[in-house]
């Protein structure tokens, strides 16, 4: 059974999916990192995670120790770039601006793709699991009944 966390990032929040709550429990903090940085376009190492309140420092550990669960809410920081100079930090911030647009159609595109995936997942469990069983159901005697019945009520 799979679980969920989600990520929150400037106001979008993205689904990390893992396949059991033990793989999420053995998932290290720079394994979470890693996939928000593929998410994101961001270098994992310019990435600060925040669970709680608190900043999940130790990229060795597992999320585990953070108390991360399933269904529990993680929000994404970029750590401090630190510069000093103003022309640093004016190019910079163009610079993130860009990034951040491009990012933001990147994650878009990602969620997208990972709900057709899961919507393609549930398709095929509906024809392989349920439709199967619908098949033997048949409605169609009882419509025709109850049009009749309706027919004869309203003479």
């Amino acid at each position: 059974m799979s679980v969920v966390i989600k990520v929150s990032w400037q106001g979008k929040k993205f689904p990390v999916e893992y396949n059991s709550v033990q793989e999420l429990k053995q998932a290290t903090v720079k394994d979470l990192k890693e996939y928000c940085s593929r998410m994101t376009g961001i270098d994992s190492h310019k990435i600060n995670l925040l669970a709680f309140g608190a900043v999940m420092n130790n990229d060795n550990l597992p999320l585990s120790i953070y108390g991360i669960h399933p269904g529990c809410h993680i929000t994404l920081k970029l750590k401090n770039s630190g510069h000093k100079e103003q022309g640093f930090k004016d190019r910079d911030h163009h610079r993130r601006s860009d990034k951040l647009n491009e990012t933001r159609e990147h994650i878009r595109s990602k969620e997208e793709e990972v709900a057709l995936e899961r919507l393609e997942s549930i398709k095929k469990k509906i024809e392989s699991d349920i439709a199967p069983q619908l098949k033997h159901i048949s409605c169609k005697q009882d419509h025709l009944d109850a049009r009749q019945t309706r027919k004869e009520t309203n003479r």
